[in-house]
């Protein structure tokens, strides 16, 4: 009988990430003066994660901790050569930070411009500093109801996460793809037991345990609890193991009751991740914690160690547009481009290697067809039906190289536009924003256009038509119309926008060339 779990990570829905084949992807979780680096392993891509047998389907290639801080060339070095002696030619990296902070956002189903909410609300999610580009937040939904969705939201420092993006472009045929806490990974396991219930997940971390707790009121308490020694000395399955996880156990359950002002329900649901040889002693801790609720239902010592990346996996490749990334979103278009070409390249090759093999059968046809008729008169029949077939194989031969030519148009248009999005972004400061980009016609190698937006005042407008003016791909710029406008008509209720405002529409064209 499957368990929740289990049905969870059995799901065969085909997606974006599993279309480009990738079979090993890199974990790098970040610590505070360590670096942690997972390389896993999907045996079967395409049709799955992780079903029923976990440990036949996903694998932990190996595992390496780095002692020194990200970002360093000692660092870099290490994590280039657990590359190269890996052999991997191409990677695919995931980075997981735990210094960060998250809270729980409500916002009514009505609102339906979730970004520009967001957009709008910043100054309330962020830390209040001297400056708002300190920090960088993501989001992603995680639960409704009839009048709300409810959003985890992600802040972390803007260095902290610049760092990590830096040490990856020093590294050579490595694309970093999401930066995200693999802690809150655990979100999706809400969608295990469908009841109500509060859900508790520990990461044990070498120094120190972090821990989540998200209830059924749609509230999040996160923390860390360090150890009071590495564990050096301790044996594996000892008393003294024992104690020092229960110990852990009985203070997180503490903070909590702090933080939230409530005692764990009896209804609790705790998944932990840990090494699978300090299973037992985990477990016997718990039982004599007093934490109370089930632990790890029916999962395996040797999954429980790699849950957070099986569930970091399975989150990316169900919905990888939607979910938490610290990633700036200019440099994360371009890391998808670079998805979409492995993509474009497998579709090429198969299509050749479906050319070459009709290619092949035609040779074969032919050698066979005058075999044939060097038999007589008697066979003249069949071999012109063979020929018939022969035709039937050229034409489809040349449908699908039409569908390639296609293929490959359809690909340069929506490149175009998206270069087209990305040069219209950079003539928008922060005195001024977009409503709408409208594509009015699209002959060869020009895209006319026309976008609505807002700026703080004429000034700025006039600026963002210098900008667009200034840029060689654009042409024959115009403005159809500027009016003033109170902030009220644009229902945006963002203390830094002014009360009056410039509402416009700007023509143009787009050189694809």
């Amino acid at each position: 009988m499957e368990t929740g779990l289990e049905k969870y990570l059995a799901s065969n829905r085909i997606s974006f990430l599993r279309l480009t084949g990738i079979k090993k992807f890199l974990f790098v979780n970040v610590f505070h003066g360590q670096t942690k680096l997972v390389l896993m392993e999907l045996k079967l891509p395409v049709i799955g994660v992780a079903p029923v047998d976990v440990k036949r389907r996903i694998r932990s290639v190996k595992s390496i901790t780095i002692k020194s801080e990200l970002g360093t060339p000692a660092s870099e070095e290490k994590i280039t050569g657990f590359i190269r002696e890996q052999e991997l030619n191409e990677v695919f990296a995931f980075a997981g930070i735990n210094e960060f902070r998250s809270k729980i956002v409500s916002i009514p189903k009505d609102d339906e411009e979730i970004d520009i909410w967001f957009l709008e609300n910043s100054s309330k999610i962020l830390p209040q500093t001297d400056s708002d580009d300190n920090f960088v937040y993501s989001y992603e939904q995680i639960n409704e109801d009839e009048d709300n969705r409810f959003f985890l939201v992600t802040i972390a420092r803007k260095d902290h996460v610049n760092s990590i993006i830096e040490t990856f472009d020093k590294i050579n045929n490595c694309t970093l793809l999401n930066i995200s806490p693999f802690p809150l990974s655990f979100a999706g396991l809400k969608e295990i037991d469908k009841s109500d219930s509060d859900y508790l997940y520990i990461q044990f971390n070498p120094d120190s345990a972090f821990y989540t707790l998200f209830t059924q009121k749609k509230q999040l308490y996160t923390g860390e609890q360090f150890y009071e020694s590495s564990g050096s000395g301790i044996d594996i399955g000892s008393d003294a193991a024992e104690q020092k996880y229960e110990k852990v156990f009985r203070e997180v359950s503490e903070n909590i009751k702090i933080d939230s002002g409530n005692l764990l329900s009896e209804g609790l649901v705790t998944f932990a991740a840990y090494n699978d040889t300090e299973n037992e002693s985990i477990r016997k801790a718990f039982s004599r914690s007093g934490i109370p609720g089930s632990f790890n239902k029916n999962i395996e010592p040797a999954v429980s160690f790699n849950l957070p990346y099986v569930l970091h996996l399975q989150k990316l490749f169900e919905k990888n547009d939607s979910l938490i990334n610290l990633i700036p979103q200019g440099q994360d278009e371009e890391n998808r481009s670079l998805i979409e070409k492995n993509i474009t390249n497998r579709i090429l090759i198969a299509c050749g290697g479906i050319l070459i093999a009709l290619l092949l059968l035609l040779y074969v046809s032919e050698n066979y067809l005058n075999g044939k008729i060097a038999q007589g008169e008697d066979a003249l029949l069949e071999v012109q039906g063979k020929l018939k077939n022969v035709e039937r194989i050229e034409n489809e031969n040349q449908k699908l190289a039409q569908n390639l030519i296609e293929l490959t148009s359809l690909k340069n248009d929506r490149s175009a536009f998206a270069y087209l999005l990305k040069s219209l972004s950079s003539a928008v400061s922060n005195e001024s924003f977009l409503i709408g980009v409208n594509v009015s016609g699209n002959r060869r190698n020009i895209i006319e256009f026309d976008i609505d937006g807002v700026a703080f005042n004429e000034t700025e407008m006039a600026d963002i038509i210098k900008r667009l003016e200034d840029m060689d791909k654009f042409d024959a710029i115009s403005l159809e119309f500027a009016n003033v406008v109170e902030r009220k008509e644009l229902k945006a209720n963002n203390a830094n926008i002014p009360a009056s405002v410039v509402k416009f529409k700007i023509n143009g064209s787009y050189d694809t060339d």
